[in-house]
């Protein structure tokens, strides 16, 4: 079941990494309602990434932005190459597609149980539900991992509360 928002309308969630190996661990968020963009970098196995990214089945898109793809974004030249901030290609192809809810995910971070888009689907609703998106809430995924963080993004003066960590 997919979130939705309050008209009724569908929320679109957005995956999104950047990774320099093929991200094998989005396999977890097959049959979901979601679209997967992940940003490449320089050393990145391109098309065995891409053909990984293109096999997952999800209802929404399925995006790997190859470098030589990046350039059309001005701020790809100063994040520069070799760090997890290329990630941020990756948003920006995920705010142009329209996505409501953007799930920053970081290829090796394991879950700590074997999370699928059901599990995230009903965190995204809670999320959702709570007015994740316009009243500033905060879903932090780093919760469901094997040892508990704090996800790269996380505002520090939300980390710790109560009302940051539901």
């Amino acid at each position: 079941m997919a979130a939705t928002k309050d008209d009724g309308a569908v929320v679109h969630i957005a995956i999104i990494t950047t990774t320099i190996r093929i991200p094998e661990l989005l396999s977890e968020f097959e049959y979901g309602p979601y679209s997967i963009y992940v940003a490449g970098d320089l050393n990145s196995p391109h098309d065995e990434i891409e053909s990984f990214i293109n096999g997952l089945q999800v209802d929404g898109e399925r995006r790997y932005i190859r470098p030589e793809e990046q350039s059309i974004w001005a701020v790809s030249d100063i994040i520069g190459w070799q760090k997890i901030q290329r990630r941020n290609i990756a948003t920006l192809e995920a705010i142009t597609s329209g996505a409501d809810v953007l799930y920053f995910w970081d290829d090796d971070n394991k879950p700590r149980y074997a999370m699928n888009h059901k599990d995230t689907v009903s965190a995204m609703n809670k999320a959702v539900a709570k007015s994740a998106i316009w009243n500033h809430r905060w879903f932090n995924p780093g919760l469901y991992a094997h040892q508990d963080y704090y996800a790269r993004g996380y505002p520090v003066f939300v980390a710790g509360s109560s009302t940051g960590d539901t």
